[in-house]
């Protein structure tokens, strides 16, 4: 259930130690200059480590295995994430995705002070509020009969808040993330769903994990076309050696059939 994660993290990890450059950062409210001369993974570690040494070396309470960046011990953090999933929709304009649980985290995990963080809150104001709820409540039974439509969401959010708190993190991820009726969804809309459900299981956050999966729930599946979800699904036709994450991020840039791929609100 924490692929997404791991192959995330493990990306992320080869490509920032293969760079040598000198970037900028805006940590605790403004640009701060980090040295060059390591590798940028190490230099990140430095300066988040200062603040939040005593998190170092944690187990993620959701998989079971040592996380890159650890749980969230702040507060503020909490109080924020909570606001944000209590008052705002998770889309906003014509359909551009609500980041604000991936910014906070982001700047938690490089150090970032509460006033950067309460400062985050402020610069994401033109957030659309919360819509009402629909009237068909989402449950087990009719899950499936309001995908991808965006005025479900706050009904969706309800459902997997509760699924979460009843069967876990890890049951409800296996449940639903992978199924053949939302797979496809997940990794649409520029992947966004997967995105925030891959920071929930990250950050050990069962809100946003919630988050993610009523975002999958409502965006279109543009993706579907290019899934066997059947045949993924299937251990005999799964191969018998493993490729190297590398040569299969060489392999999506070469393939002309992902070319114009997305359509209209999803060019962002």
């Amino acid at each position: 259930p924490y692929t997404t994660t791991l192959v995330a993290r493990h990306t992320r990890r080869q490509i920032l130690n293969s760079l040598h450059v000198t970037p900028l950062y805006i940590l605790q409210g403004g640009t701060r200059h980090i040295p060059s001369g390591i590798p940028i993974s190490t230099r990140i570690h430095r300066y988040s480590s200062s603040t939040r040494r005593k998190e170092t070396n944690m187990t993620s309470t959701l998989t079971g295995v040592p996380v890159l960046l650890t749980r969230v011990t702040n507060d503020l953090v909490h109080k924020l994430l909570e606001k944000n999933n209590k008052e705002h929709d998770i889309f906003f304009g014509p359909q551009f995705h609500n980041h604000f649980p991936h910014a906070i985290l982001t700047n938690y995990a490089l150090g970032a002070d509460d006033d950067r963080l309460n400062k985050e809150w402020k610069i994401e104001n033109y957030l659309n509020p919360m819509p009402k709820r629909m009237g068909d409540p989402i449950h087990e039974g009719n899950w499936k009969d309001h995908l991808a439509n965006d005025k479900y969401y706050p009904n969706y959010l309800d459902f997997f808040t509760q699924e979460v708190r009843t069967k876990g993190v890890h049951a409800t991820v296996l449940r639903y993330a992978f199924s053949e009726a939302l797979f496809p969804a997940l990794v649409s809309g520029v992947l966004h769903p997967a995105i925030h459900l891959a920071f929930g299981l990250e950050f050990d956050s069962p809100l946003v994990v919630a988050e993610g999966l009523a975002e999958a729930c409502v965006t279109t599946p543009r993706m579907a076309p290019l899934l066997d979800i059947k045949g993924s699904l299937d251990p005999s036709k799964q191969p018998g050696s493993r490729a190297h994450v590398v040569d299969l991020l060489e392999a999506v840039r070469q393939d002309k059939e992902l070319d114009a791929i997305l359509k209209g609100e999803e060019r962002t």
